[in-house]
Formats: structure tokens, sequence, C-alpha cells
């Protein structure tokens, strides 16, 4: 997680390997304020404690225990969009794609093509303004179980 004590207004939900959070950080530059979870269950709890813009997955991370705790975030926030990204060939790539795209993930950024960090920036800002737009400008991180 990182260690400011004064975050953007923005934060963006991470569930990453330790190499794509260091880009990942780079990539933000500032507009961002990154909240790395270490496993499936601290990406709940950081969803759960404030406002989050988008939750940005691994493709490289995912396996059957991921997919189920995707499933219960999309459930329970579905105002928070997700992003899955790709830094990497991985053996399981398209069926985790798959998967993935079943259960509620809807946008893939690739960040090996040439444009694809700017391309991340992008679609974290358009999944955050189109999530504003679709439910009446609210923040993008509160879930709407019963209310």
């Amino acid at each position: 997680m990182t260690s400011s004590t004064h975050l953007p207004a923005h934060t963006l939900a991470t569930l990453l390997t330790g190499i794509e959070q260091q880009r990942v950080e780079v990539a933000c530059h500032g507009a961002f304020a990154p909240r790395h979870a270490h496993d499936a269950d601290q990406l709940v709890e950081t969803l759960r404690a404030g406002p989050v813009a988008a939750v940005l997955v691994s493709v490289t991370r995912y396996q059957p225990r991921v997919g189920a705790a995707l499933a219960r975030v999309v459930r329970e926030f579905p105002r928070v969009p997700m992003v899955a990204l790709v830094t990497e060939p991985h053996p399981h790539m398209g069926q985790a794609l798959l998967a993935m795209g079943q259960l509620g993930v809807r946008a893939l950024v690739d960040v090996r093509a040439p444009n694809g960090w700017r391309d991340l920036r992008r679609a974290i800002q358009l999944t955050e303004t189109q999530g504003e737009k679709e439910h009446g400008h609210q923040p993008a991180g509160r879930a709407q179980g019963g209310q």
C-alpha cells in the first residue's frame, strides 16, 4: 500500500505482481493512489475501507481462488469497474481472460503494446467517468447493497 498520508481523491485497488505494482505506481503519476492488495481477501478489505475508483487485476495473478473473490467484488461493489492488466505472456492467459470476462471484468489493457501505459491511464479514467454517469455522479467506490 502507498505510504503517503495524503492520497489523491482517486484510489485504485490492485491485485498485481510486485513488478507490476512498481510499474503502476509510475504510470499513475499522482493521478491515482494505488492500494496494492497481497491477496484476494485483502482486495475486498481495501474496497470496504473506502471509495475506490477502479480495481486493477493482473492476468498473471488470476487463478480459481482469485476468480471467486472477483465474483464477490462484482456482486458487492457493482459501481467499481474492474480492469484486467496484461504485462507479459502467460501460459493460461486466454483461459484467464475468458474467466475474468465471465466474472464481470469489462476492460482489458495490454501494456506490452507501445501505448499500453497511456491506455491504462485512459481506461481507468474512462471507467470511472462511465460509472459516475451511469449512477448519478455518486462516488464510484460505494457498495449498493440495500441502499
